[in-house]
């Protein structure tokens, strides 16, 4: 079984903080998962094949990146 966790739902507790409090490191995460749901927007409607090799390409980095930066 692998966990499919919903960018939505963490971005969302990111936003309010960044809209009510202008915390940087909530407005630069929410930023960078603004990016991430770019990548999405360009692979609707596309195989699932397709999608997996463009995450893997386009997605992968940047959800790493994202990683980095929050545990820093």
């Amino acid at each position: 079984m692998i966990e499919a966790a919903c960018w939505a739902h963490g971005r969302r507790k990111l936003f309010d903080i960044a809209k009510l409090t202008k915390a940087p490191i909530a407005v630069e995460a929410v930023r960078r998962i603004d990016e991430i749901f770019a990548v999405e927007r360009t692979i609707n409607g596309r195989s699932p094949a397709e999608r997996v090799a463009v995450r893997q390409q386009q997605s992968k980095p940047l959800v790493l990146d994202l990683e980095i930066y929050l545990r820093e």
